[in-house]
């Protein structure tokens, strides 16, 4: 596991080719040692496609992230947290794409999965449906939006606080929204708040 942390330090630095050397030997080792359907080779993989997302290689990071979720089904059944954290962090690849068609549906599958599985108030299922709010915005579907923003709205601030990052992003949402439907008093207001 050190090697995984020393791998994303240096990622943090941007030093990709040292931390993509360190993590697919901390990966390799993990496989070994554990198999392939341990959590710790899951995690090492995830880190692994988060490094690449960051360096801008998308096609090497999809890749590892389909990975993840084929070995987490294997390993947890589909309605699992982790199945959902896997599923959300292919559609956060594709969201940053701007390929908000392909993030959708495994936006919606991590939220439905959280909330049968733990629940509604929880942090992660906030993020899920503010993800979920923020490419149906992109998608100009704001009618769809609407709710499910609020929805978020009142999850993190029950769970997380509305002094935290989670809440502020969802303003931020809500006063795109708003702007984009010309309400800009209300979108203002959303943006003062956030900030």
């Amino acid at each position: 596991m050190f090697a995984l942390l020393a791998g994303k330090s240096l990622s943090h630095q941007g030093r990709y080719r040292e931390a993509i050397v360190q993590v697919t030997q901390a990966a390799a080792s993990c496989e070994r040692v554990m198999g392939e359907e341990s959590s710790e080779y899951i995690w090492a993989l995830k880190t692994l496609a988060g490094i690449h997302r960051d360096q801008g290689n998308y096609g090497e990071a999809e890749k590892l992230y389909a990975r993840c979720i084929s070995l987490t089904e294997k390993t947890y059944q589909k309605q699992h947290p982790d199945y959902a954290e896997a599923q959300n962090d292919l559609a956060s690849l594709y969201f940053s794409q701007g390929k908000y068609v392909e993030a959708l549906p495994r936006l919606r599958t991590a939220a439905t999965i959280y909330e049968e599985t733990i629940g509604k108030q929880n942090g992660n299922y906030g993020l899920f449906i503010n993800n979920i709010g923020a490419c149906l915005n992109n998608l100009a579907r704001f009618r769809e939006s609407e709710p499910i923003l609020h929805e978020a709205l009142e999850v993190t601030r029950s769970t997380l606080g509305p002094r935290s990052e989670q809440y502020g992003l969802v303003l931020l949402n809500l006063g795109y929204l708003r702007s984009s439907r010309i309400d800009y008093p209300k979108a203002a207001g959303h943006y003062r708040q956030a900030v």
